[in-house]
């Protein structure tokens, strides 16, 4: 009898797609918050969202989707380190063009849905605290760093998705 309720698949939470896909999220807030306690004269606390914008749980794209969504991630931080490069401040009228500049740029370069995370890094450089270019260079490293764990995770679990299963059903 399978145990499904309204709100949750019960069996999907038992499946190894999902205990997967918490292992990485889990795996990449621990390293992103590890390293973020290592050094914390940086913002490291951008790689912990960036890491988890990158990883996805469908094992058939995660590879492609994660690249897709580090490229999104690279384009909106240097978005933001230019808007932040052409104007004094980073005001609405400055933010607004960014966004424009970004949706566009992801779609001139093929991201699709990673666009997504390409806004969430241009907002992560350009809006919080003083901005200036040298700390939209530094959160956009931060964001590289979170995103480049994500790859290696992404990787990492491409190999048990291709490893045997032992009760004989694949995910």
């Amino acid at each position: 009898m399978s145990r499904k309720s309204v709100f949750l698949d019960w069996e999907k939470l038992k499946s190894r797609a999902f205990i997967l896909y918490l292992a990485k999220c889990l795996a990449g807030t621990a390293i992103c918050y590890g390293l973020y306690l290592a050094f914390p004269q940086y913002p490291l606390y951008w790689a912990i969202i960036s890491v988890l914008l990158v990883l996805d749980m469908d094992k058939k794209e995660s590879i492609k989707l994660a690249m897709d969504r580090m490229k999104a991630n690279i384009a909106g931080a240097s978005v933001g380190v230019l808007t932040i490069l052409a104007s004094a401040r980073v005001g609405i009228a400055a933010l607004l063009a960014a966004v424009v500049a970004t949706v566009i740029l992801c779609e001139a370069i093929k991201l699709g849905k990673a666009t997504r995370s390409a806004l969430a890094a241009l907002v992560i450089v350009t809006v919080s605290g003083a901005v200036t270019w040298k700390t939209g260079l530094l959160r956009m490293a931060c964001v590289i760093i979170g995103c480049i764990v994500g790859i290696i995770l992404t990787l990492a679990g491409s190999l048990f998705h291709k490893s045997p299963v032992s009760d004989g059903k694949s995910v």
